[in-house]
Order: C-alpha cells, then structure tokens, then sequence
C-alpha cells in the first residue's frame, strides 16, 4: 500500500491527487516483487467512472468494498469534513436540507474545496448503483464485498478471509488499533475558517506558503485539540427518516450482494 497517501484515487477524475499514470505507479515504487499491491479510495465508489477506468487499466484488479449502515455512514461523513474543515453547514439536519440545492448548483460542484460527493451525504449511501458499476463490470470472483457490522464483531477472521481473497498469508494476524478517532472541534465553525479562510488572509499579508501550511495546520489541530470527545450523536428521529429513505435502497443492495440488509433498518441508537 502507499506509504504517502493512502488515497490517490487516480481513478476518480474529480478527486484526482495524482493525475498522471507514472506519478500513479511510483507510489508503489517500494513494492518490489510483492504478492498484493493496492491502495484504499474511497471515491472508487461513488466516483461513477472509476469502475470503467480501473476495468481499462487493470481488468484483472480484485475489488474491496466496505459497506456500512447508510444512515451512520452519511452522519460519520458528516462529522469528518466538519473535523476537517471542509464543511461550513451546522447542523447535520441542515446539511441534509440543503443537500438538493447543491446538486443543481453547477457552480458548487465545479469549485468545492473538497471531493463533491463527499457533500452529498444522503446520495453519495446509496449503494445498489455504485456496486452494479463493479458487478456488472468485474468477474464476481474478483469482488470482494464486506458488511462494516462484521467487520467490527470478527476483525481477525475478516482480515484474514480478506487475505485468502488476495492471495496472501491468510495465517497473519494483524494488531488491531483504534486511530483518528472521531473527535469535533471546539469551534465548529472556526475549522472551515482555518481551513479555506485562513490561508487567503495569510496570503494578503504576505506570509511565506511554506508558513502558512504551519500555521493553518497548527490552527486546526488546537481547535481540535480543545474540542469536544467523544463527537456529538446524531438524533434518534435524523436516523430514523435517513433509515426510512434509504429502505428500498437497502432491499436493492441486499438483492445485489445476495445478502439480507434488514438488520440496518433498526433504528437504534448506539
């Protein structure tokens, strides 16, 4: 896996970090004659081309798709681009409200300071579409699709079924640690200033860019720092009207993995 960035996601031309293919493949310049080699993009996803661009350049590439609860998933988006700095609308009900209004809004999809579906957080847990991209494009035999729920009940026993599906030493037992765990800021709004507004304000004062880089992730780490642990919960009644929308999408996702989904429509708090 690269070293540098966890995240290339070469193959999602809204989200590119790196936009051309050997700056792509000197990421994995310290893989040698490995076994597997592979990184983690999460765009890969919700990205509609990256499943065609990854069947052209690597049509034998084997799949990992992680799926989570739709409903915790859109609220854990959420509170990672406040924690950010990337999203500037409070409350996660709000977000949600002005959710449509950015769809159609051609000038905020062309010049988000973050990947743009990472603000649709309702439309972006809308899984049965973004499987089909894959299944329909990649021998089920290399796609290899994991419920988040298992995952955090048997750690091992998934790492290690994920490990068989590679073609790797299925016998590793990794350590399993919690990091970045989800904290929010002290001054929610203050982040999204520290982020995006900072810098132009840095930059009419002449201070280097080299500088400014420090300042500006020394500013987001003290608000981090003094902010609130564990993260605010998402309501009861939220869960409950995301769950009741995401319903015939669940019923649609289960058909495609072959799996029943039904438990996710409990609306239960952690």
């Amino acid at each position: 896996m690269p070293i540098a960035w966890k995240e290339p996601s070469f193959f999602s031309p809204n989200y590119q970090i790196f936009r051309d293919h050997q700056s792509y493949l000197d990421l994995f310049a310290h893989a040698n004659r490995k076994k597997a080699i592979g990184e983690a993009s999460h765009a890969y996803l919700t990205s509609p081309e990256s499943a065609e661009l990854i069947l052209q350049t690597y049509p034998d590439a084997k799949i990992i798709v992680v799926l989570r609860n739709p409903a915790e998933r859109a609220f854990s988006l959420y509170q990672w681009m406040i924690r950010e700095g990337f999203e500037w609308v409070f409350p996660f009900e709000k977000a949600l409200d002005v959710e449509d209004a950015r769809m159609k809004d051609e000038e905020f999809k062309l010049h988000t300071p973050q990947y743009y579906y990472n603000y649709l957080y309702y439309h972006s847990g809308l899984y049965s579409e973004q499987i089909l991209r894959y299944t329909k494009r990649f021998p089920k035999e290399q796609i290899k699709i994991i419920l988040y729920d298992d995952f955090k009940q048997y750690q091992i026993q998934i790492v290690q079924e994920l490990c068989r599906f590679l073609g790797v030493d299925s016998s590793f037992v990794p350590v399993m640690e919690i990091h970045n765990k989800a904290k929010m800021p002290l001054w929610i709004w203050g982040q999204y200033f520290f982020r995006l507004r900072l810098p132009k304000l840095l930059k009419r004062c002449h201070v280097s860019e080299s500088r400014q880089k420090k300042l500006v992730r020394y500013a987001l780490a003290k608000n981090l720092a003094y902010g609130r642990s564990p993260s605010f919960k998402m309501g009861l009644a939220t869960r409950r009207n995301l769950l009741n929308r995401y319903k015939d999408d669940i019923y649609k996702t289960g058909g495609v993995i072959g799996r029943s989904l039904e438990m996710w429509l409990e609306p239960t708090e952690d």
